[in-house]
């Protein structure tokens, strides 16, 4: 037998207690509270034993010991006597909840009633009264229900035969079922002799013990902590109601502090309320020396609660030393670990970055520091109990500092679960190698040891693994907790949902307030994502709000997060009712007057809704990126349409996912949802497609300006590939592979600001970053184009993207990196198009498009086409190539298609294979009269194109030259143009022995071959500056061309020192673009070009350009202002600072700039962000003193309320907005519409008498009034 086993029995440590104490007049005092008043009600030891004894031996009448009975009446004198009685009877006890009014625990009851199977239930006449058709089924089921306060006993003489067995059970604590149904675990009396003399020296109890206790005996702590403690010392115990303390948690501790109590249990919410609740005043008032051990147990110690308890207190006289934490379970009777008084709890920092990833790094150890936990330790193995931590899944033992399962093994684990051999054999059934033969019981809670000091975690089976990240309920509960004062404190629970494969997190959580105000829900809500975003980095995907009363925790007030989760899934949570204050209750049938009115409330409600300031919000960015979610979007259906007076669709916030569309539907000024209108452009099949914006990135060239100085220097844009691109040894690169260290590679392509398409850090990992680079250019191409993101929102643009190769996934895949939620749309080549259109909010075609080296004029030519068809009205045309590995380089090498000496020679006699290049490029085009109507600059036209498959040849990747000729003839048909109407040719040219005498073959035979050419054809190809940039050379060349037309200059073609021999020059009518640049010969205006692209795969593509006509400026509509304003801005203070120095450097260096033009674009053709600056000026040198001297702004702009005060009469003067009147339409339309408004009313019109047209007439009263 343990040392810690002293007695025969509990009945036989209580009754020899109570002896000794008999003549001390100790016993047990129950406090109550009624009108403010305290009520103490006494229960000395002696009567205790007399009655309990007197009610066993009446019971033994008509029942055996081992018999079941239902403890269930309020917590009091008759329920002590009740349990003592049960156990002198050798009725094995089941203390279960009393029924309440408000808590409705009868089918808890029912389930324990089925598995138990008492005989008995002891109760008192209130609740049998109150209850009497439960009771009476219960009674129907042949259960004999004893009323306690109703007995009526007589003294016995001698209690020897309560003694009992140590063996025997002595009752079942039916476990809170905070993770499943209830089960009933078989205590002994073993057990709880084991437990009571493990619980004294692990807490170092007092000599001098006196309880205080607010803790329902029918939860373990409350009974074995501390009613069967005071009954196993004969101590002194003061109990209260737990309504009483929650109600007044300062109750509490007047107790402590009236008594002189020396030893209290409670949890650790327990110890926050009294710090949250208790006054200064409350808290002098208090004399809590006496307080020896303040145990802390039953949900995890927070050491933050420790010391905030701590520090509140000292005033009362109260020492950090006698905070005890301490941990156990109903399984081990109660204590498994405690912190000992008079000993300081034991805290440890440790990395909250390896602690998400189930790693304990100290703080201080940590690499690369971050955000660090505090631990609170929960003290050393109590008695000769052994306490393991385990990996789970193996049984492996693990050491210090290593998160595992807590196992335990020794006398004051219980005997198992009451009819539940299968629960037996899974959790108190656990195996150590390292101990071999003896059994643990698996308590399913997380922790670890370190120095013997355990560190409880949290369960294992409530542990939430989201995106491979562990987190702890009770941290995320705990961060809601702090993060607004009406969430109630305790009252939370965090869980894991799965929806549509991806794991969410779902947080219900109880308020303070039986009705809260919308604005109030909104804030929690807000509050509550934010705090978890910032603190763990995931989202809140769902706050479900509970009134008061309603949260689910077990009898013993854990958290029954799986009951929680449970009833989530099933939709039978009831949430808070919200209540709409007056602020937010309008007029029904209020209507918005415009959308731009529209859009002003739905920013203001929206910021209200997700508590964020309304200058952060941007009309034409989709609401989810501000955080609008499923449940926003669903309040903010709700309150749209209670200020709107009608009902709106739920859906109606992702149907119209921005505030601009949104309000373009509310205010019915749109087209049916879901409708793009149509085009209003009579359709013209022959009409040709201008180019009105470009952008691009190539290799050494990071702008249109910069490629164009780099092709017509003759630049050479192929460098040695830098070391972060892949990593290929010494070896390697002398080796076959030695054809990969050079190439046209792109700088930083791993650099994206992602924060500026409102796409997270996470989900920009998993982009490939063709898709990062391709939305980076066409915010360029259109800003080129002069079009703000404002302009094309919701337009019928198409987005024709040319792009074919994957090697960001299949590096991914290759290196083994995790698969994100992102992964899918990261890598799929149809997002790169769809992507862009999501963003601008574009509703025409959104295509990708793989034809291999021919996409990107595959592309062009879809484009073209839906354009001249008027399927789009403008179309975004981009192409990208990246090369992310080395894959397919090798793949090239090996089937002989690379320059060994990485230069591509076009057309030259050494020619031997080209390089392979990466870059990307983005037009914009528009048909040309829509151009012209818009005023729009044009580059170039595109006069027709053509695309075609070679079909059947010697082989798949075989040039086949008459097919070539096909598509060129082709695309001169549709251009409706003659051969000899081209001077330029810019060639696919890839450089290869046997690929360019093909193509200038077919060349000469559709444009030379009918000797009409007055001049020889001249031909380049970029390739040979640039490399070959596969999906995307086709738009490389397309760019240059434009810019050649442009500028009137054929770029010169490099690497030609001695044109091939294979190619019969003097022959074919052709000629190559000399090494220097050539000004573009013409015989006629227009000049005009072709652009061939052909895919290895046979996909053919050619398109015509021709010379864009002289820019023809349109009248201006309004005198021009003066000074002018020029408005720029950006997202952040960095980049609005570069946007100045590139401004700076446009108005240094351009000789006498548009000024008008210039803010105008400035103004109109660029969306404003939040960073802003703002300067005026006459001139250049104006401007730009202007904005060198300007003071950047460090904060973003808000948007002020703008207020109109009226005086009245005598204010006005001739000529009042007259200024404005030319110079501002929207003011201009206003006074016009005001104007008409007043016709029939004044007898001249409106502007004649503010013009001061008709002498001083509107000084009269009749008009100032």
């Amino acid at each position: 037998m343990s040392k810690y086993i002293k007695y025969r029995s509990f009945n036989d440590a209580v009754l020899k207690a109570a002896s000794s104490a008999a003549a001390t007049g100790k016993g047990v005092v129950f406090r109550t509270f009624a009108d403010e008043k305290r009520f103490d009600d006494f229960l000395s030891y002696r009567d205790l034993i007399s009655k309990a004894a007197s009610l066993a031996s009446l019971i033994s009448q008509e029942h055996r010991a081992g018999e079941r009975a239902l403890l269930m009446c309020p917590t009091g004198i008759d329920y002590v006597i009740g349990f003592m009685a049960s156990l002198f009877s050798g009725i094995v006890v089941i203390p279960v909840y009393p029924p309440k009014k408000y808590r409705n625990n009868w089918e808890r009851l029912n389930s324990i009633v089925e598995d138990a199977e008492p005989s008995l239930l002891f109760t008192v006449g209130g609740d049998r009264d109150l209850y009497i058709e439960h009771f009476d089924r219960l009674e129907k089921q042949g259960i004999k229900v004893l009323l306690l306060d109703k007995l009526e006993t007589k003294p016995l003489n001698g209690y020897d035969r309560f003694i009992g067995g140590l063996d025997d059970l002595a009752y079942l604590q039916y476990t809170s079922g905070s993770t499943n149904a209830p089960k009933g675990l078989r205590v002994t009396h073993r057990n709880i002799l084991h437990n009571m003399e493990a619980t004294r020296e692990s807490l170092r109890l007092p000599k001098e013990k006196i309880f205080v206790s607010w803790l329902p005996f029918y939860h373990d702590m409350g009974l074995v902590g501390t009613l069967l403690q005071a009954l196993y010392f004969s101590a002194d115990y003061i109990f209260m109601s737990p309504f009483d303390f929650v109600k007044n948690p300062f109750e509490w501790l007047r107790a402590i502090s009236d008594y002189k109590a020396t030893i209290s249990w409670a949890p650790n919410f327990a110890y926050d309320l009294c710090v949250d609740k208790v006054s200064e005043d409350q808290a002098g008032s208090l004399d809590l020396s006496a307080w020896r051990v303040a145990a802390n147990m039953a949900e995890p110690v927070r050491g933050d609660t420790l010391k905030r308890f701590s520090n509140k207190f000292s005033v009362s006289g109260f020492s950090p030393e006698n905070l005890c934490p301490a941990y156990g379970m109903a399984e081990t009777t109660l204590t498994i670990t405690a912190s000992p008084a008079n000993d300081k709890p034991v805290f440890i920092d440790v990395s909250a970055e390896s602690f998400t990833q189930g790693k304990v790094v100290l703080y201080e150890e940590a690499l690369h520091g971050g955000k660090k936990i505090t631990l609170a330790g929960s003290g050393k193995v109590a008695a000769d109990q052994r306490v393991i931590v385990v990996n789970p899944d193996s049984g492996e033992l693990l050491t210090d500092k290593q998160v595992g399962e807590i196992w335990v093994s020794g006398e004051s684990v219980t005997d198992g679960y009451y009819n539940r051999g299968s629960f037996d054999a899974g959790a108190f059934n656990g195996s150590c190698k390292q101990y071999d033969g003896q059994v643990f019981l698996k308590t399913g809670d997380l922790g670890f040891f370190d120095s013997g000091e355990l560190f409880v975690t949290g369960r294992k089976k409530d542990l939430i693994i989201i995106r491979g990240e562990n987190h702890y309920p009770q941290d995320v509960e705990l961060t809601v907790q702090k993060c607004h004062s009406l969430f109630r404190k305790g009252c939370i629970a965090a869980f894991r949902i799965e929806e549509n494969q991806i794991d969410k997190l779902v947080v219900v959580a109880e308020v303070r307030k039986a009705t809260i105000s919308m604005r109030e829900k909104n804030s929690l809500i807000s509050a509550a994502k934010s705090a978890v975003l910032k603190e763990y980095g995931i989202s809140l995907h769902h706050l479900v709000l509970l009134p008061p009363g309603s949260y689910l925790r077990t009898s013993s007030g854990k958290v029954q997060r799986s009951l929680s989760h449970k009833k989530y899934l099933n939709g039978e949570l009831t949430t808070v009712d919200v209540a709409v204050g007056s602020r937010e209750t309008l007029v029904n049938g209020e209507k918005a007057a415009s959308a731009v009115a529209t859009v002003d409330w739905l920013k203001a409600m929206l910021a209200g809704l997700l508590n964020i300031p309304v200058n952060t919000l941007n009309s034409d960015a989709p609401m989810a990126d501000f955080g609008l979610d499923s449940l926003t979007a669903t309040q903010f259906s709700e309150l749209i349409s209670r200020r709107l007076g009608r009902t709106v669709p739920l859906e109606v916030a992702y149907d119209y996912p921005t505030l601009s569309l949104l309000a373009d539907y509310l205010a019915e000024i749109d087209t049916p949802r879901g409708d793009c209108p149509p085009s209003q452009s009579v359709v013209d099949l022959n009409e040709d497609t201008a180019i009105i914006g470009m952008a691009c990135r190539f290799p050494r060239a990071e702008s249109i300006d910069q490629f164009w100085k780099l092709i017509l220097a003759g630049g050479d844009g192929i460098s040695d590939i830098g070391k972060s691109r892949w990593a290929l040894n010494a070896h390697e690169l002398q080796g076959e592979f030695s054809a990969l260290t050079k190439g046209g590679f792109l700088k930083d392509i791993a650099r994206f600001d992602c924060g500026f398409f409102s796409i997270t850090p996470r989900e920009a990992e998993c982009m490939d970053p063709q898709q990062r680079l391709l939305l980076e250019l066409c915010h360029q191409a259109l800003e080129d184009a002069g079009l703000s993101q404002e302009m094309v929102n919701g337009t019928r643009a198409g987005v024709y993207i040319g792009i074919s190769d994957a090697d960001y996934a299949r590096q991914q895949l290759k290196l083994g990196v995790d698969k994100a939620s992102y992964a899918g749309t990261g890598s799929a080549l149809s997002i790169a198009a769809n992507r862009i259109s999501y963003y601008w909010n574009l509703k025409g075609p959104s295509v990708a498009i793989d034809t291999a080296c021919s996409s990107s004029l595959a592309a062009l030519h879809n484009a073209c086409k839906d354009l001249s068809l008027g399927e789009v009205d403008m179309a975004i045309v981009g192409a990208v190539n990246l090369l992310v590995s080395p894959d397919i380089s090798t793949v090239y090498k090996k089937a002989n298609m690379l320059s060994p000496d990485s230069l591509c020679k076009v057309f030259d006699d050494n020619a031997n294979g080209y390089v392979r290049g990466e870059g990307c490029g983005v037009v914009i085009l528009k048909r040309k009269k829509a151009a012209a109507s818009a005023g729009d600059p044009v580059y170039a036209l595109i006069k027709g194109s053509a695309v075609m498959q070679d079909g059947k040849s010697n082989g798949l990747t075989a040039p086949v030259g008459p097919a070539q000729e096909a598509t060129i003839r082709r695309a001169l048909a549709k251009a409706k143009l003659a051969p000899a109407d081209l001077t330029y040719v810019e060639a696919h040219g890839t450089g290869t022995a046997l690929g360019d005498p093909i193509e200038v073959s077919a060349l000469s035979s559709v444009f030379c071959a009918d000797k009409t050419r007055s001049t020889p054809l001249l031909v380049g190809s970029v390739k040979a500056n640039i490399g070959h940039l596969e999906s995307a050379a086709g738009m490389a060349g397309l760019i240059k061309v434009a810019l050649s037309l442009k500028h009137q200059l054929l770029p010169p073609q490099i690497h030609l020192r001695k044109p091939s021999t294979k190619i019969p020059w003097n022959q074919n009518g052709i000629t190559v673009v000399p090494t220097e640049p050539l000004t573009w010969p013409v015989a006629q205006a227009p000049r005009r070009a072709g652009v061939s692209s052909f895919g290895f795969g046979g996909t053919l593509a050619h398109a015509i350009l021709e010379q864009a006509p002289p820019h023809e400026r349109p009248a201006a509509q309004y005198p021009p202002r003066e000074p002018a304003v020029l408005c720029i801005s950006a997202k952040s203070p960095a980049a609005l600072a570069a946007l100045r120095e590139r401004y700076l450097t446009f108005l240094q260096e351009t000789p006498e700039p548009a000024i008008g033009d210039l803010c105008y674009t400035a103004a109109v053709g660029r969306s404003h962000f939040p960073y802003r600056l703002a300067v005026t000026g006459t001139t250049a040198v104006q401007l730009h003193d202007a904005l060198s001297q300007a003071e950047l702004p460090t904060a973003p702009a808000s948007s002020p309320k703008v207020a109109w005060l009226c005086s009245g009469q005598g204010s006005q003067y001739a000529g009042m907005g007259h200024q404005l009147y030319q110079q501002e339409p929207v003011f201009r339309a206003e006074i016009d519409r005001c104007a008409d408004l007043l016709a029939d009313e004044l007898d001249l019109p409106l502007t004649t008498l503010l013009w001061g047209e008709a002498g001083d007439r509107l000084d009269e009263t009749c008009y100032t009034q």
